[in-house]
């Protein structure tokens, strides 16, 4: 009896305890006033292993965060470091420029990318606000684009003579020189004392097309004598369109207006070997793996009053580029004539063909770039019927190709002539690439080697008189400048010149030393000091009528200062 009620009063406490544990689990921590003790399970049977055979301790636990995220996500979000906007996806930094510009999701600025706002983490994500569309002022104003280059040179004759062998007044003065006059000087122009210029181009670029305009003026100063026909204003105007392309043709380049388009430039002389175009018509550029082809048709209106007739303009291009290889063949072909015949005049038919070959390169270490043009013909008739559609070897127009090599108008017989042979070369050299810590004479050394020449044949032919001879008559000229750098803002460099105005007769010919002192006042703009010493042939004079007085002798030593910028 005894035992059996002891049994059922086990069974009962034994019961209730179940059923208050199973309470105190459904309930939250905390929930009751006094926890439940957890229910304890049987001790393992401990097992003792030998020192070398225990598992490595554990590292400690790194410190916890003060900062308590629910969301991993937001956490990770929090915890990395800010980065600034990127561009949006599918929108390059040089499509900006487009006429369309590149849009994001509605309502968010078009140069921002717009974040998702996810649950996880939207807190802490930076915040994007929604600006005003960009009006079309804005959109065309980050289009435009202004550009160009001025020079403004200040020559003065030095010493206490008045020129070379007392020619001239004496005291400082305006120089009288051969070499100065960029559209009269022909063959001896060196741009040693080049007069002052100035061009400027405002553009508006979309994604395939930009418009263009250009302004040009010359002897713009008060230093220099102001002429009307020297200030061109709005010279160009002008609309292109291109276009890259993945198959074989590369890309296609079609521009039309009004444009001078340069062939053949040598910038040590700041002339063209085969011409810079001054006329209005369409220019053509298509660019394919191995070659770039090019032609262009153009035109300058008639002149009556120089009994100039209109003058069509057609030249072509074809350039051989390996890809991956820094160099170039380029040949060239250009072709200017004119039917017509203004009212009252006798002007006749007359036409300039030029061909050539050019060569440019870029050779490693020296730089560059080398540019030869070995060869280049000229076949001219009637030159003085020609407009000035073409610029063409230090001359302007048929009428001064005429003047500055074939002679005058009855003995060339109206600017007849033949240039076999035209030639030139620039190559610019790094000698040396200087040491940047050094604080002074920190280089580069620089070596400019330039040259041009030209073989003419004129029907003015005068044997006994070589300075009025054109017939088979070579020029030649050269020149060297080496250029130091002592700081990373000042310069110094010395140019020689050697000029032949007949290789016959070498007393007409001259040479030039130049020292120069450049101080680089910011990225493009400079001021330089040069003095120039002039060595003359015995036969070298200036240009009738180019001084009044009947002096005949140029000036031997002049000092310019001059101030050029390029942006």
């Amino acid at each position: 009896m005894h035992s059996t009620l002891r049994r059922w009063s086990v069974a009962a406490v034994a019961l209730v305890a179940l059923s208050a544990a199973r309470i105190a689990a459904a309930q939250p921590d905390g929930a009751g006033k006094t926890p439940a003790a957890p229910a304890t399970k049987p001790a393992a049977k401990k097992t003792t292993l030998p020192d070398d055979k225990l598992p490595p301790e554990p590292p400690p636990d790194p410190p916890r965060k003060r900062r308590h995220t629910k969301n991993k996500a937001a956490q990770k979000a929090a915890e990395k470091p800010a980065e600034p906007p990127r561009e949006p996806a599918g929108q390059p930094a040089q499509l900006r420029t487009s006429l369309q510009p590149p849009t994001g999701e509605a309502g968010s600025s078009p140069l921002v990318p717009s974040i998702p706002n996810s649950e996880a983490g939207a807190s802490e994500l930076p915040k994007v606000k929604s600006g005003k569309k960009e009006g079309l002022f804005n959109q065309i104003l980050r289009r435009v684009e202004f550009h160009g280059y001025a020079r403004i040179p200040l020559s003065v004759k030095l010493g206490s003579g008045s020129g070379a062998q007392g020619a001239g007044t004496d005291g400082p003065r305006t120089p009288f020189l051969v070499d100065s006059n960029y559209f009269l000087s022909g063959f001896a122009y060196t741009r040693l004392h080049e007069t002052d210029w100035a061009q400027a181009f405002i553009s508006i670029n979309g994604k395939n097309v930009s418009v263009e305009i250009g302004m040009y003026a010359a002897l713009i100063s008060d230093w220099a004598e102001f002429q009307v026909d020297r200030q061109w204003g709005i010279a160009q105007a002008s609309v292109t369109w291109h276009a890259e392309f993945s198959g074989l043709l590369k890309r296609l380049y079609i521009r039309g207006g009004i444009f001078w388009d340069a062939l053949g430039y040598i910038q040590p002389y700041d002339t063209y070997i085969f011409g810079r175009t001054h006329a209005g018509g369409i220019k053509i550029v298509a660019e394919f793996p191995w070659v770039e082809l090019g032609f262009g048709a153009m035109a300058h209106l008639a002149l009556p009053k120089q009994q100039q007739g209109f003058t069509p303009v057609f030249y072509g291009t074809v350039n051989i580029k390996p890809p991956r290889m820094p160099w170039r063949l380029g040949f060239y072909a250009v072709h200017e004539f004119t039917r017509d015949k203004p009212p009252l005049s006798n002007a006749e038919d007359a036409s300039l063909s030029v061909v050539g070959v050019q060569f440019d390169a870029r050779i490693p270490y020296l730089e560059g770039p080398l540019r030869i043009i070995p060869w280049a013909y000229y076949r001219v008739d009637n030159a003085v019927f020609l407009t000035n559609a073409i610029e063409i070897l230090h001359s302007f127009g048929g009428k001064g190709l005429m003047d500055n090599f074939l002679g005058d108008r009855s003995g060339s017989e109206n600017g007849d002539g033949e240039f076999p042979w035209v030639a030139a070369i620039d190559f610019p050299m790094m000698i040396w690439r200087g040491r940047p810590n050094w604080k002074v004479f920190n280089g580069p050394l620089r070596v400019r080697f330039f040259g041009m020449a030209t073989y003419v044949k004129s029907p003015q032919q005068d044997p006994d008189n070589r300075a009025n001879n054109r017939h088979k008559r070579l020029y030649l000229k050269w020149g060297i400048e080496p250029e130091y750098g002592i700081f990373p803002w000042l310069r110094f460099s010395v140019r020689y010149d050697r000029v032949i105005l007949d290789m016959d007769d070498q007393e007409n010919g001259f040479r030039v030393i130049s020292p120069k002192l450049t101080f680089r006042i910011f990225n493009g703009g400079e001021i330089h000091g040069m003095i120039s010493r002039y060595f003359y042939g015995n036969k070298v004079e200036l240009r009738p009528g180019q001084v009044v007085g009947g002096i005949t002798r140029p000036d031997d030593l002049v000092f310019k200062l001059q101030a050029q910028a390029y942006w």
